[in-house]
């Protein structure tokens, strides 16, 4: 078990984080008949989930805390992934623009060792309402 956020939608979704591998934080999913779409495979809004996810989590630890948000996301299916089999998803930040607070994170999701998803998603770093400094505004005495 890693010490990387775990979101509700995570948890929902069955992902386990497994940590660092290099520069790829690595998490993993076994889909379940839940998960599949008509034709008996893993439905492609999870994988796109799974991915957006973990690019999510490691963009958490990279800025330490929630803010960061998708701002896109360009993703390729390649092959159909099985229900019942793990599927292992690895993400790493490609790009970062500190004077822009943006990152391109780069995602790919395995199975068998074989990559069946991939994709590519530009984050925002922003600071949520709740913990700006608010500006003293100077009133007129008109």
């Amino acid at each position: 078990m890693s010490d990387f956020y775990l979101t509700r939608f995570a948890q929902l979704l069955g992902i386990r984080h497994l940590g660092m591998e290099g520069n790829w934080f690595v998490a993993q999913l076994t889909p379940t008949v839940e998960h599949e779409n008509g034709m008996k495979t893993v439905h492609g809004g999870l994988l796109t989930a799974i991915m957006d996810d973990t690019a999510g989590t490691l963009m958490y630890s990279y800025v330490g805390k929630p803010v960061a948000f998708t701002t896109s996301m360009s993703t390729e299916f390649i092959v159909k992934a099985v229900v019942g089999e793990v599927l292992t998803v690895k993400a790493r930040i490609i790009v970062t623009d500190k004077i822009a607070n943006e990152a391109v994170v780069t995602v790919e999701v395995s199975q068998w060792g074989k990559v069946v998803a991939r994709s590519d998603s530009r984050w925002r770093h922003v600071t949520p309402v709740h913990l700006r400094k608010k500006k003293k505004v100077a009133l007129s005495a008109e």
